[in-house]
């Protein structure tokens, strides 16, 4: 089996004569901008990255606590969140959550974040017995 040569003409141009390699290099550099930004962003609304990856588009972050009911809430608000539950195959409450680097820089999203980690959190409670001296 073959592929017909007009398209292989055409695939051989693109790449030979680096228009290819030039425009996936521009993306890229565009990602990893709105990477490294969104990233900062996620940390300041209370995500914690304790190992992201390199590259890529998707972010893994730690809510520090179960983010099934961000995720619910969040739809309630209207923004989409991937919990990590989703990814475990008996969908098992997972405080991780994946985060699209492109689009998870809004301000209304970074705040409802914020906001429903803080209100997850559960609350500390002060140490009891404590002796002072006089």
């Amino acid at each position: 089996l073959t592929t017909p040569e007009m398209g292989e003409r055409i695939v051989h141009k693109v790449l030979s004569d680096g228009h290819y390699r030039k425009h996936t290099e521009r993306l890229r550099n565009k990602l990893e901008t709105r990477r490294t930004a969104t990233l900062k962003l996620l940390e300041a609304a209370g995500v914690c990255f304790p190992n992201p990856s390199p590259c890529g588009i998707f972010l893994w972050g730690d809510l520090g606590v179960d983010s099934d009911p961000i995720a619910n809430d969040g739809i309630e608000a209207g923004f989409v969140f991937a919990p990590g539950s989703l990814f475990n195959p008996d969908r098992s409450p997972s405080t991780w959550m994946r985060f699209n680097a492109t689009t998870s820089s809004h301000p209304q999203m970074l705040k409802f974040l914020s906001k429903a980690i803080q209100n997850t959190m559960p609350k500390k409670k002060p140490p009891s017995g404590l002796v002072t001296s006089s």
